[in-house]
């Protein structure tokens, strides 16, 4: 597996677990701790959004290499094709008088077969006949290892041909593997854009909601013009621990008889489940 699909599988986990957390915007009752949630996710799905978009420029760089590796490999298969279409030319002309050799040797006969013959006459005198027979002999072997180098030329064209385009195919493919993952990493990058748009939609509706509690300063929900409620406490040792004291607002301390103090809890901003003792 290569490198670059390492990473997309990466991503994939990564932003999965990203978008997983991502909800649907709430419309009930308000949660407090809403806001610092969405707050969270929004920084996740950030992440995510910039390691997707590194991931997109790795694979587009990708795609363009492989677009230039495959059109420099339909231009050596062309070229090549030029020369063996050279080759092929060169050929005819050996092939031609080869052709023309057989006709000769078949019409006249071959003069090496006459050699006994032309030894003879030879001696006679006649230096025609061997001059002939040398002749025929020279371009015989000399059309033949013409076509012999033509020959292993063309063979060696068509093998650099059948590996270049071997070459394109495979380059060819890991160009449409590499698409495939770039449209679904822009499709992963598309999804997590819509979920960031949600978060921090809901994050400006939780915010435009937010306001400040009058006795706490503190960031509430609830309404800042509602009634506060006190409710006084025991503070003797039979009443520890007491319940309810970390929810309110204020506590007041009030000294009462014979030393003792009782707790005075202010609720505004908040509530508390149990209260007491009272």
């Amino acid at each position: 597996m290569s490198r670059t699909s390492r990473t997309f599988l990466a991503l994939i986990v990564a932003c999965t677990a990203a978008t997983a957390v991502v909800a649907s915007p709430a419309t009930g009752q308000i949660d407090p701790g809403e806001l610092g949630e969405l707050e969270g996710r929004r920084d996740e799905i950030i992440v995510a959004i910039s390691e997707v978009e590194a991931s997109i420029a790795d694979l587009e760089l990708a795609v363009d290499d492989f677009e230039e590796q495959a059109g420099r490999a339909r231009i050596q298969i062309e070229l090549v094709a030029d020369e063996i279409e050279r080759a092929v030319h060169a050929r005819r002309e050996p092939a031609s008088t080869r052709v023309e050799i057989a006709i000769v040797g078949f019409t006249q006969g071959d003069p090496r077969q006459n050699e006994l013959i032309d030894e003879v006459r030879t001696l006679e005198g006649d230096d025609e006949t061997s001059r002939r027979r040398v002749l025929y002999e020279a371009v015989i072997d000399d059309t033949t290892e013409r076509l012999a180098v033509i020959d292993a030329r063309l063979t060696a064209l068509a093998g650099e041909v059948d590996a270049t385009r071997g070459a394109l195919t495979d380059t060819l493919a890991r160009l449409e593997e590499t698409e495939t993952e770039l449209q679904t990493v822009g499709a992963l990058r598309a999804q997590l854009g819509v979920d960031l748009q949600d978060v921090l939609d809901r994050i400006e509706q939780l915010r435009a909601l937010e306001s400040r509690s009058v006795l706490t300063g503190l960031s509430t929900f609830e309404d800042p013009t509602r009634p506060a409620l006190v409710v006084k406490i025991d503070n003797v040792p039979n009443a520890w621990p007491q319940a309810g004291i970390n929810q309110a607002d204020v506590v007041f301390v009030e000294l009462v008889e014979g030393d003792l103090t009782r707790l005075g809890a202010v609720f505004h901003s908040g509530g508390a489940e149990v209260v007491g003792p009272v």
